[in-house]
């Protein structure tokens, strides 16, 4: 009877010790599981970042990520209202953008907040490119989901008249030209959604709508473009 006291004593001993080790592992497997989970989180929100910043290693304009903090009902103009103004070095006619495209540029800065007028506002105008042919356009708002080319260059004379030869097709990409320095070039801006006749109709990329932030670029404004 006493070495089956012992032997149990032994069994219990043994079993405590190795569920102290389960228990050890099971810990650590949990803090392991923990560092996996924000390592991913990390690279998820890098990812992000990058996206959001959307600029190539030849990009030389600095950039501040902005909060959104609201889109203002107004059927005369397309705007938002962003975090920052004169607090955060915001300056009129600087550049918006998200990790998606063009959103549009700083029309008015207050002293801890700024308005965004919108690519598709009717007062808008932005000089692009097809990206695929590289013909020279200046994109309109409208007040509307859809913005439309109000100048193409590429046109040859018939008669003393200028007859449109452009190549642009619908699905086209256009992109920022740079001229007029207000954008810096190369910057996406939408694609062509639909061709009625002479009117070439564009859809933005960008959904600032849908974005908690977005992007001021800091470039050096020179333009007075109201």
């Amino acid at each position: 009877i006493r070495e089956f006291l012992n032997q149990s004593q032994l069994a219990l001993q043994h079993n405590s010790s190795l569920k102290k080790q389960i228990d050890a592992m099971t810990e650590e497997m949990e803090m392991l599981k923990k560092a996996a989970s924000r390592t991913e989180q990390l690279e998820r929100e890098n990812q992000h970042l990058r996206q959001i910043l959307n600029v190539t290693s030849d990009f030389s304009h600095t950039i501040k990520r902005v909060k959104v903090l609201g889109a203002p009902f107004d059927r005369l103009r397309s705007s938002l209202i962003v975090a920052g103004g004169e607090d955060a070095g915001l300056l009129k006619n600087q550049p918006v953008t998200t990790a998606d495209g063009v959103v549009g540029r700083i029309s008015e800065v207050g002293s801890s907040a700024s308005r965004v007028m919108l690519i598709t506002d009717v007062n808008s105008r932005i000089p692009v490119q097809i990206e695929s042919s590289g013909e020279q356009a200046i994109l309109a708002g409208q007040n509307s989901d859809e913005m439309i080319i109000v100048h193409i260059e590429t046109a040859r004379s018939e008669n003393g008249v200028d007859v449109k030869t452009h190549e642009a097709k619908v699905g086209d990409k256009l992109v920022t030209s740079g001229f007029g320095g207000l954008f810096p070039p190369n910057l996406p801006v939408g694609f062509i959604s639909q061709i009625l006749g002479d009117t070439i109709f564009v859809s933005p990329l960008a959904k600032p709508r849908n974005s908690p932030y977005v992007n001021v670029i800091e470039s050096p404004i020179t333009s007075d473009e109201s």
